[in-house]
């Protein structure tokens, strides 16, 4: 799904915004895609006037600048376009929840989805709990719900 808002960009040279997580930091920065292969995009980041290069990997989200600016950001109602690997943590948290009646660990979650690093989930479930998909309660760590919207995202997956 980030691809897809990649190639949009690139395609149709028009700014889009990405959550992007470098060193453990997550940072949001709205850019427009000049290059794009399988692993990097050489973009504009629009905030900063400078060129970056970005590991499409590290890229947590995008989406259309105009879905944020039309809906008062992505939690008055916007569309957030998850990563793939987001889809799947999502995904895997709602099905061992129903297999389990009780929310997964991060460590469950990164044995589900083949993630090697639990820092790894850590920083997708930080964009995932951003964007309004799950919530969680720091320090607890079987607290993860998936939320009405992140309900909605799975079953519009499946379609």
């Amino acid at each position: 799904m980030v691809d897809q808002s990649l190639k949009y960009s690139l395609s149709n040279h028009k700014v889009i915004e990405i959550m992007y997580m470098k060193d453990l930091k997550i940072t949001q920065r709205r850019i427009q895609v000049l290059k794009m292969d399988n692993e990097i995009i050489k973009a504009l980041d629009i905030g900063k006037g400078q060129l970056r290069t970005f590991k499409i990997d590290n890229i947590l989200s995008a989406i259309d600048t105009k879905l944020i600016d039309s809906s008062e950001g992505t939690r008055g109602g916007g569309i957030i376009m998850l990563t793939e690997r987001q889809m799947e943590i999502l995904k895997a948290i709602h099905q061992y929840m129903q297999a389990n009646s009780i929310s997964p660990t991060v460590r469950n979650i990164r044995d589900l989805v083949g993630v090697k690093s639990s820092s790894t989930v850590h920083g997708h479930l930080t964009a995932l709990e951003h964007e309004g998909y799950i919530t969680k309660v720091e320090g607890s760590p079987r607290s993860i719900a998936v939320t009405k919207k992140g309900i909605s995202a799975l079953e519009e997956y499946k379609k």
